[in-house]
């Protein structure tokens, strides 16, 4: 918390390069999750979607992160409806800028942080 976060370059499921210095005056929810398609993480995936009004409400974009595919991305985000975009990172040095741990460059973990448009880390769940 109170951390940071510098310039994020990665793919949106739809092949198009997003970054944070894009969300101008808006702040982020940046959830990290192991794998398309596995049931915990489109359970967890799908509950944002189902509230995904308040974080409009309150300016805020939500960018799920993860190393799948982007061919996975999209068709996981077209089978579950999502309205928000899922991330390929380039690299994995945006999971390490938040201490995310890889084995075979897939997550071990569902991380959520909260970023403030300030660009630090306020939240951490």
């Amino acid at each position: 918390i109170g951390i940071f976060t510098p310039s994020f370059n990665g793919f949106k499921n739809y092949g198009v390069l997003k970054s944070n210095k894009e969300l101008v005056d808006k702040s982020l929810f940046r959830f990290f999750y192991p794998k398309d398609n596995s049931p915990d993480c489109t359970s967890h995936i799908c509950t944002f979607r189902d509230d995904f009004d308040p974080f409009r409400s309150l300016n805020t974009e939500v960018w799920d992160i993860n190393n799948s595919d982007i061919k996975s991305q999209l068709n996981f985000s077209k089978d579950f409806f999502l309205p928000f975009p899922l991330i390929n990172p380039q690299d994995n040095k945006v999971k390490k800028v938040y201490g995310i741990n890889n084995i075979f460059g897939i997550s071990l973990s569902r991380v959520n942080f909260v970023i403030h448009n300030s660009k630090t880390i306020i939240i951490n769940i």
